[in-house]
């Protein structure tokens, strides 16, 4: 029985239920956001604690099932969480016009720890912020709010004492250009660590679409940073130049780019065209502004890339951020996907390489039984190429839309991609939930780890909130999750995943968890097949190890979309 995702639920709460409200100072000075600030948010100070939640219970549909239906089966027991990263940097924030921007805080450590968060804008100052947080919790700062961060653009880092954090932002907004309302929201999980090359698969300047690569130098010495850009069909690739100050965030729209033949194609501070320094007499151009376009960015120090993309999607006006990647590999895993009801998902893959990649999708969708695991299927024969392999050309960009793949028509789906040279690979997807119409963007991961952590997280409101995992693997498998709120004890549960396929939870689901702040750490350990002829039987030594994401729907003070982003892998 296919399970179709769901509507978003009705506010239980009525019209004030909420995330926070601000502090008076604040909301006297933005008296325009009084009205949403009720609504929407409850506390009193730019950092803000949600509600407690008591214990849960939750039965999550035909493959994962409740380990307490399994009592004696020989795999329950206690799941240690934990996390050592200490360090976490964002390139994308924004305070102005009708953009919120938050930074979600998850200590999935049982100790104690002293947060520290630092705020760089395209120019001035540094601004700072420092915050204890309790073990097993989660805590929001809201950069509106901040003092020294009205209106700017802003990047973001974030680090801790000891222990370790999972960090994520999260933005609404209205963006308004050549008048068209792109209102909506997105995610992102920050960088865990800076890098001297970072990669942009997705992007699009076609019709209404405006992709932006966000950057963040936050060295105390000045950065050399090339963009090369890439098109679909390959063959070459285009290269710009731009220079960042220490401790500075730059931004560059590439609908507005051009690329002269023998120039130096320079980004000047503040100007998204590049300038033309004695180009020759009748110079080669390439232009950006009606393309899909993926960017390989390079750095002599390391730095931090995203991407942002703003648009009209056949009605569905949104938009999507992901952080960027900041390696090649040959193997990538996507948990979310749908193509049921009104969603459209698309992956794509850049080949930031000189010579030709031949690529594999392998899709895992949910099983028709309760012990039977769906095999992978293969796409489709793309014109030209051949059953199993899609050929991308040197320095090129492939897409395929999921919703082509015959067997892939209105079912959730897991995406697995190989290739036999490394590349990159992203997901997008276009939607319209329940009313809400947005989009949102992803990078996938490289490998298979056995604890996940997903620091963002909302139930309350018109919030939903999703967690999706998959396991790529030959063997049942023990899925703990772990569900930590701004106070109060972590709520547990354990689930069985089904080998070859991917499962959803949907957390506004649980009692106890309806309305509030919620960060999930995820275990996963191998385990028997679900037969209660084998109650007693030994886990087998199997591998251990799945790729989680999480995916959110709301409506927020009118802008109506959702938000997806990959967890952290340990």
């Amino acid at each position: 029985m296919l399970r179709v995702r769901q509507a978003p639920k009705a506010n239980m709460f009525g019209p004030l239920s909420v995330r926070f409200k601000l502090c008076k100072q604040y909301a006297e000075k933005r008296m325009r956001n009084q009205i949403r600030v009720a609504r929407e948010r409850q506390g009193a100070s730019a950092m803000k604690v949600r509600t407690s939640t008591t214990r849960i219970f939750l039965t999550l549909g035909i493959f994962v099932f409740l380990m307490a239906a399994m009592a004696g089966s020989g795999i329950s027991g206690q799941v240690k969480i934990g996390c050592a990263q200490t360090a976490w940097y964002f390139a994308e924030g924004y305070t102005g016009g009708d953009f919120d921007t938050w930074i979600l805080v998850q200590n999935p450590n049982s100790l104690e720890t002293s947060v520290h968060l630092k705020f760089m804008k395209p120019e001035g100052e540094p601004v700072t912020m420092d915050l204890a947080m309790a073990g097993d919790t989660r805590k929001t700062v809201y950069l509106n709010s901040v003092p020294g961060l009205e209106n700017t653009e802003v990047a973001t880092t974030v680090t801790c004492d000891s222990g370790g954090i999972v960090v994520e932002r999260a933005m609404y907004f209205d963006y308004k250009l050549d008048g068209i309302d792109r209102a909506g929201g997105h995610a992102a999980i920050g960088a865990p660590n800076l890098s001297c090359y970072w990669f942009l698969p997705e992007g699009c300047t076609r019709g209404s679409f405006n992709t932006y690569v966000l950057l963040l130098n936050p060295n105390p010495e000045p950065a050399s940073v090339e963009l090369k850009l890439m098109l679909p069909e390959g063959g070459n690739y285009y290269m710009f130049h731009l220079d960042m100050p220490a401790e500075c965030r730059r931004s560059v729209r590439l609908n507005d780019l051009v690329w002269t033949e023998g120039t130096s194609n320079v980004i000047a501070a503040g100007v998204q065209t590049a300038t033309t320094e004695n180009p020759p007499a009748q110079p080669k151009q390439v232009s950006f502004d009606e393309t899909d376009v993926s960017v390989w960015v390079l750095s002599n120090k390391p730095i931090v890339a995203e991407h942002s993309l703003y648009y009209d999607y056949y009605g569905k006006r949104g938009g999507s951020s992901s952080m960027g990647l900041p390696a090649k590999s040959s193997t990538w895993y996507m948990p979310e996907g749908y193509t049921g009801s009104d969603f459209d998902t698309y992956v794509l893959v850049q080949n930031p390489n000189g010579t030709q990649a031949n690529v594999t999708f392998s899709f895992y969708t949910n099983p028709s039984g309760v012990t039977a695991a769906t095999e992978p299927v293969q796409p489709p024969v793309p014109a030209g190429l051949t059953q199993v392999n899609a050929t991308i050309g040197p320095w090129g960009r492939f897409t395929l839309r999921l919703n082509d793949v015959p067997d892939l028509t209105s079912r959730e789906v897991a995406t697995r991609i190989d290739s036999d040279i490394p590349v990159v690979a992203e997901r997008s997807m276009y939607f319209n939930y329940g009313g809400n119409d947005d989009g949102d963007l992803g990078g996938g991961s490289p490998r298979i780890y056995s604890t996940w952590h997903l620091a963002e997280g909302y139930t309350g409101g018109a919030f939903d909130t999703y967690v999706l995992f998959m396991n790529p693997y030959g063997n049942w498998q023990k899925v703990t999750a772990t569900f930590m709120t701004p106070d109060g004890e972590p709520v547990v549960k354990e689930y069985l995943l089904a080998p070859y396929c991917r499962a959803t939870i949907h957390v506004d689901e649980i009692a106890g968890l309806e309305n509030t702040d919620v960060s999930t750490s995820l275990v996963a350990v191998p385990a028997p097949a679900p037969d209660p002829a084998a109650a007693n039987e030994i886990p087998p030594a199997g591998d251990a190890g799945i790729v989680a994401e999480r995916a959110m729907y709301f409506k927020y003070d009118g802008k109506a979309g959702g938000s997806c982003s990959i967890g952290l892998g340990e």
